[in-house]
């Protein structure tokens, strides 16, 4: 993913959005994210929540959108190739990461690369991955969640911040550091 060669997306964005990747299943929090998020769609702010993924929105999510009356702040980006995700995140105002649990956070490395600030889930993978370079919310609260986002939303030096550090904590993932890294491993086991 490379954010100079990022194109324009085939579908337009509003200036003002939130970005989610990913699948939306139960570990992923979704319901819970929408539920925080749907107050700071509503302000008339002019922000849009962006979302990308596999598959279009399920009847049930469809209905808590409108529930929360805002279907029409929300869209849907269908599988976005790599140059498309790459203009979606460095065009975003940051990128939210509400899972429950996961392995690994691939998404924290792209929205570094296009230094996009991270607003994730206070779980032990996103904490190792991103330390300071993160704004964290109990994933379990709708009002932690929303009050972080709300929090990096409205301040452009807090934004600047955690893509300054992302942008380093990024350089800490690259492969010249895992290949040094897996040496040493080796190298202590003979």
């Amino acid at each position: 993913m490379n954010p100079q060669l990022a194109k324009k997306t085939v579908k337009p964005i509003p200036a003002n959005f939130l970005l989610y990747v990913g699948d939306r299943n139960g570990r992923k929090n979704f319901k819970t994210f929408i539920q925080a998020v749907a107050p700071l769609l509503k302000k008339g702010n002019n922000l849009y929540l962006t979302c990308t993924g596999k598959q279009a929105f399920s009847q049930e999510e469809v209905r808590w959108m409108k529930e929360l009356e805002i279907e029409k702040k929300v869209l849907w980006f269908a599988s976005p190739n790599d140059d498309e995700l790459a203009y979606l995140y460095s065009k975003s105002k940051a990128f939210v990461f509400p899972s429950l649990g996961e392995g690994f956070g691939l998404p924290i490395l792209e929205a570094w690369t296009c230094r996009t600030p991270v607003i994730l889930s206070n779980i032990p993978c996103f904490n190792e991955i991103a330390a300071d370079a993160g704004c964290y919310f109990d994933p379990l609260s709708v009002e932690s969640m929303r009050e972080t986002i709300e929090k990096v939303l409205f301040s452009k030096v807090l934004q600047n911040d955690l893509a300054r550090k992302g942008t380093y904590r990024l350089s800490l993932f690259s492969w010249k550091n895992t290949v040094n890294q897996t040496h040493k491993i080796y190298s202590s086991l003979l």
